[in-house]
């Protein structure tokens, strides 16, 4: 199969999933929002994939040696069908963070594996530029799949029915596609050691390692914690749901640009500007409740800066490693992602419980200044360092 065609099956696939993905996001939140869970309840729920995205993230280089790209893919959704099986006909909370370590952590991972196979057969002049097609892909499923959830009612059949259609769409593409791992992206096997290759990704590109962990930190709120927000604050279901549309439709329109910018001007003048863009933005969400036009306007701005940290960082990590390595690098890039998807839902969330509503914009915009702060030393001194990795 050639590149493009490649690349073009990948898009649907992609596009195909997160439209399920999509309906998941608001569903699961406002259903547990109507049983009456806490919001630290809620974020601890929305942090289960995590705990499945770093488990997968260490076996993956093994994994994806003997089995390749799309066994890996079809095996992740498979696993996330489970998942949602279980949302569909048990109602037990305890159940369901055990249903959403498998959904969301196979589907996770799933993008993970797209993602890499992506980094791999691109060049460094056009990886942004793919990279924010594939963001695009994967925000316009997520857009249309929130903008379909309201539409089902809470607690009954359709919407996880619905998914389940979106979900075996793209196994079945996978199948019948005859896409197979190109056999010169395979990398020789090494024994893996997660401490030494985060040490070497630090040292490498800082930006991008704490940029794909401020990104984990920060997902969570408008996947699952903005809706729940806007509920607080005197939203209605509806409009609650749409919030998770306001920072898709952002990222659909900002994605390619800002990957376009970063092939031209470099990674990391693009990743500062979403931090700084973002931190403001995200300031200003509580002095706008009242006014929605001028609320939902600096959702949209929000959600294309918040990506835009792991799009640019995706694509650094593709610059900065040789093929052989980069199966490596992705794997601690995951890892690094789902430690901070992993924390920002409890963080997030229990920081609403203690200073509800307005405690979610705090904690994030502490994040945003952690985050400059940290990088910009790391930098100075990294900038000493020799940039090569260590066998």
């Amino acid at each position: 199969m050639s590149s493009h065609r490649t690349i073009a099956v990948l898009m649907f696939v992609v596009f195909a999933a997160t439209t399920g993905y999509g309906v998941s996001f608001p569903l699961l939140a406002i259903s547990l929002e109507a049983k009456g869970f806490s919001s630290a309840l809620i974020g601890l729920n929305a942090a289960m994939p995590a705990l499945g995205w770093i488990v997968a993230s260490l076996l993956i280089p093994r994994l994806h040696i003997h089995y390749g790209t799309r066994s890996l893919m079809i095996a992740f959704l498979v696993i996330s069908i489970v998942g949602l099986a279980g949302f569909a006909f048990v109602n037990n909370f305890i159940f369901w963070l055990f249903c959403r370590f498998l959904f969301g952590g196979g589907l996770g991972m799933f993008f993970r594996t797209i993602e890499y196979h992506l980094n791999s057969m691109v060049s460094k002049e056009e990886r942004g530029k793919i990279l924010g097609i594939y963001i695009t892909c994967f925000l316009c499923g997520i857009v249309l799949g929130s903008v379909i959830q309201p539409i089902f009612a809470i607690d009954t059949l359709p919407p996880y029915a619905f998914i389940f259609l979106c979900l075996m769409v793209s196994a079945v593409c996978l199948f019948g596609s005859g896409f197979k791992k190109h056999a010169e992206l395979q990398p020789s096997f090494e024994s893996f050691s997660s401490s030494t290759k985060i040490r070497d990704l630090f040292l490498l590109v800082p930006v991008a390692a704490t940029g794909v962990l401020v990104y984990g930190l920060l997902e969570s709120i408008p996947a699952y914690l903005m809706p729940i927000y806007a509920l607080k604050v005197g939203f209605d279901e509806a409009s609650a749901a749409y919030t998770l549309t306001a920072f898709a439709v952002g990222n659909i329109l900002l994605a390619l640009p800002l990957g376009l910018i970063s092939d031209k001007v470099g990674r990391l003048p693009v990743i500062y500007g979403c931090v700084i863009v973002g931190m403001f933005s995200m300031f200003m969400v509580p002095f706008l409740i009242e006014d929605k036009t001028a609320f939902f306007s600096v959702l949209f701005i929000l959600g294309g800066c918040i990506v835009g940290l792991y799009s640019i960082s995706l694509a650094l990590i593709g610059d900065h490693f040789p093929q052989s390595e980069l199966i490596y690098a992705n794997a601690i890039f995951g890892i690094l992602y789902a430690t901070g998807s992993l924390v920002g839902p409890i963080l997030h969330g229990t920081a609403m419980h203690i200073y509800e509503p307005h405690g979610m914009v705090i904690s994030a915009v502490l994040v945003f200044i952690l985050f400059l702060l940290f990088t910009v030393n790391r930098s100075s001194s990294s900038s000493r360092v020799d940039l090569s990795i260590e066998k």
